[in-house]
């Protein structure tokens, strides 16, 4: 992972109810054959590292649910519609 740019701060709520401040930026990612960029934020050492969903649909990869594997994601890309019409 590599940093791409300056950081913003954010409010994020935690599991326990209490309110802690990060900072957020967008950093560069390599799984494999793979590449992509995603939002992150940057906590104590202490946090457990979460690869989230955003990051893992840049990837082009999501989770099985039935094994909890991570599988490529079948792409649809929503052609002709609500869009303007060729005439």
């Amino acid at each position: 992972m590599r940093v791409l740019n300056g950081r913003r701060h954010f409010e994020f709520s935690l599991a326990d109810g209490t309110k802690r401040e990060y900072p957020v930026g967008e950093a560069f990612f390599e799984l494999g054959d793979k590449r992509a960029t995603s939002k992150v934020f940057f906590a104590p050492p202490s946090v457990t590292p979460l690869l989230g969903a955003f990051t893992l649909e840049s990837l082009g990869l999501m989770v099985n649910p039935v094994t909890r594997e991570l599988t490529p994601m079948r792409l649809i890309l929503a052609a002709g519609v609500g869009g303007r019409r060729s005439r």
